[in-house]
């Protein structure tokens, strides 16, 4: 039996508090209107805490109970490890330990509300409930067809049987509904010897109840999602309406406008003085039609500043409002050492513990990039300030950070980007497409010619516009980066072309020696040459790559070529060379186009033979010499290289070469007498008395046949 709920029947039957002594710690010198609101500092989850006084004790609710570190593994098919929950983010032990520190025991926490099942809000349900075990439990009933969206689904369902299972475990009363006329108790009855008895079936509440000096109002909480499921889970959250000392606050869950719950929530709550904002300040919540209609003083966001969140819609109303709202977040609370934003509501003011130095501005990723906010305030400013990151913002008595626009201040013009940056040591691009020059401090450099900033050279024209591309000054041709404006030196890309332009920015035309290497840049264009290419009536190759012109042999399309190394009496360094090249004791020949040659080749009347390819005799191209045997024919090539014809003495024979150059075999008449060159001997010529073809025949010394 819960012992709360037989202190506190047993008071109601009897009608007096001896019925039993309470066992909380009685408050000290607190006063009976005490009230306070206490929310855990965390990201993007939710714990609240409600304190106050009941009969000079100390009196604890709570709304949410936020993430823990538990998660389903996907070992048991009702929960599966479905991707986006959230992992390792719990907080349940500060919410323990502000609980603790503010006196709460398991016999003083009244009631806890889970607004809905998302883990972020009553991850940590189940386990403060079993240690501080309240009276009475608010959870809606929720099973997994409740959301529409299987990619909503989450640990919804995980968290939620955790905590029904904690409150059945504790005997504390389930509330899964709401009704005006139910009773703030329900499910507690005494058995025939006065003994409390609590029904562990879900319950209809009353959603109107106080905790001490406050008084609590349950609102959103049609259960129309139980036959019409809804998008997100949040669409069927609780939000709790707090009440003390002629304040009010509101305290949003994770309510949103998908279903127009926010337009009815607008209507039926009214103006508060204090709001928990919804959702974490995410967008489809905290619509401008609610927050003007609830029109809160303070406004508290259970998430970081960041670009998401406070959402455009909820920052525009923000910076709009007058007087300006106290907006307080967990996550600069988190950063400032505060376990808890505490939000007091006992006296005539409300109070809070918010830093007055708290976070002069913060950045998002979209527009406004840079918001004021000082002491919770969106603040409006004047002048120079710095963000977090370092950067100076400027503030024309706004809470936003000048974008796109010009800015006049110290004596200067200053431009700031689409982010609110400003220009800065080099140049920027505006609006209108053109480029502007700034300085260190960035402020605009004006004038016309030339500028010097940083080491680096910029040309502004007339209207102080830096001018991009190829311009002519003084009679020299200049290129400035069509992205940074600066003055190009030393080889720079230019469309598809390479330039050299001097260490002074002039472009250079004309052969280029660079590091020992020649190039050469057109006399017009300037632009590097690239391949074949005739210069001053001499013809150079420059690689196509680097435009570096070749020497030695080289490689074109499959040809080789020789350009000549160094200068000399028959052309330039690297000119090509036409007709007979020598080169490391070898002999080639080279066309008039500069084509070194291979096979049979006709130069001055005679013929010669250069390799095809590469051999054991020698390199591709060079010239042979001495007997060849070209396609099953054999031929003679003299020391010269030139081919032999006629009669050949050679090792001591004589040979026969036609006049194409082919060494004769067989019966051969030359000159009208008749010859035999023996096909045995390799065509030599034969003397003598000789058998050929079974038949004896004689031949004079001088081969002449004598029958």
């Amino acid at each position: 039996m819960n012992k709360r709920a037989f202190l506190f029947l047993g008071a109601l039957l009897c009608g007096a508090v001896a019925f039993g002594a309470p066992t909380a710690a009685r408050a000290e010198a607190l006063p009976s209107n005490y009230a306070k609101i206490y929310v855990v500092s965390g990201a993007d989850t939710d714990a609240i805490v409600l304190e106050s006084v009941r009969d000079g004790q100390k009196v604890f609710g709570v709304v949410d109970a936020g993430e823990d570190d538990d998660a389903p593994d996907g070992s048991d098919p009702r929960y599966p490890a479905r991707p986006g929950i959230t992992r390792g983010s719990g907080i349940t032990d500060r919410v323990f330990a502000l609980l603790d520190g503010l006196g709460a025991t398991a016999d003083n926490v009244e009631f806890f509300i889970g607004t809905h099942p998302h883990s972020d809000h009553i991850g940590g349900a189940d386990e403060l409930i079993e240690r501080y075990r309240p009276e009475r439990v608010y959870l809606m009933p929720y099973n997994d067809d409740c959301v529409s969206t299987p990619s909503r689904l989450w640990d919804n369902l995980y968290v939620y049987d955790q905590a029904v299972a904690a409150v059945e475990s504790c005997g504390a009363v389930l509330v899964q509904s709401f009704d005006p006329a139910a009773p703030v108790n329900p499910g507690v009855t005494t058995d025939g010897d006065g003994n409390v008895v609590v029904d562990p079936s879900p319950q209809v509440g009353n959603p109107r109840f106080s905790l001490g000096a406050m008084e609590l109002e349950v609102v959103n909480y049609d259960q129309d999602y139980l036959s019409q499921p809804k998008w997100d889970a949040n669409e069927f959250s609780l939000g709790v309406v707090v009440s003390a000392n002629g304040h009010r606050a509101f305290l949003a869950g994770d309510i949103d406008n998908v279903d127009g719950d926010e337009d009815r929530l607008a209507r039926q709550v009214g103006n508060v003085d204090v709001m928990k904002v919804a959702h974490h300040g995410w967008a489809k919540s905290n619509t401008s039609a609610l927050m003007e209609a609830l029109d809160p003083d303070m406004c508290v966001m259970t998430a970081p500043m960041r670009t998401v969140t406070p959402s455009d819609a909820l920052l525009g109303w923000l910076a709009g409002r007058r007087p300006l709202v106290q907006f307080m977040d967990t996550g600069t609370a988190r950063r400032a050492g505060l376990d808890s934003i505490i939000i007091d509501l006992t006296g005539a003011v409300i109070t809070n513990n918010w830093p007055e130095d708290a976070d002069a501005t913060y950045v998002r990723n979209e527009s406004p990039h840079c918001v004021s906010i000082v002491g919770g305030h969106l603040k409006p400013l004047v002048g120079w300030h710095t963000d977090p990151a370092g950067n100076r913002r400027y503030f024309d008595d706004s809470c936003f950070a000048a974008e796109s626009r010009w800015v006049s201040a110290d004596g200067g013009r200053y431009w700031v980007d689409a982010e609110g940056l400003v220009a800065s040591g080099g140049t920027a691009k505006m609006d209108d497409g053109s480029m502007r020059l700034f300085d260190a401090g960035g402020k605009l450099v004006e004038g016309s010619g030339w500028k010097l900033l940083s080491g680096r050279y910029y040309l502004l024209d007339r209207d102080s516009r830096v001018l991009i591309g190829w311009q002519r000054v003084g009679g020299d041709t200049y290129y400035l980066d069509p992205q940074t404006g600066v003055m190009a030196t030393g080889w720079t890309k230019a469309g598809d072309d390479w330039y050299w332009l001097r260490p002074n920015g002039a472009r250079g035309s004309g052969w280029l020696n660079d590091r020992g290497a020649w190039y050469f840049l057109d006399r017009s264009s300037g632009a590097m040459q690239v391949g074949w290419l005739n210069v001053d009536g001499s013809r150079y190759f420059f690689d196509r790559g680097t435009g570096v012109m070749a020497t030695g042999w080289t490689k074109v399309d499959g040809t080789w070529y020789w350009l000549r190394p160094t200068g000399s009496s028959w052309g330039p360094q690297g000119s090509v060379g036409t007709g007979w090249l020598q080169d490391g004791g070898r002999w080639y020949y080279l066309s008039g186009s500069g084509a070194m040659t291979t096979g049979w080749q006709r130069v001055g009347g005679a013929w010669y033979w250069l390799r095809p390819t590469s051999s054991p005799y020698g390199p591709e191209g060079s010239m042979g010499t001495g007997w060849l045997d070209d396609g099953g024919t054999w031929y003679h090539l003299s020391g010269s290289g030139a081919m032999d014809t006629g009669w050949l003495k050679k090792g001591g024979s004589w040979y026969w070469l036609a006049s194409s150059g082919a060494m004769q075999v067989g019966w051969q008449r030359v000159g009208g007498t008749w010859y035999y060159l023996d096909p045995k001997t390799g065509g030599a010529m034969v003397t003598g008395t000789v058998v050929i073809d079974g038949r004896q025949e004689r031949f004079s010394s001088s081969g002449a046949w004598l029958g």
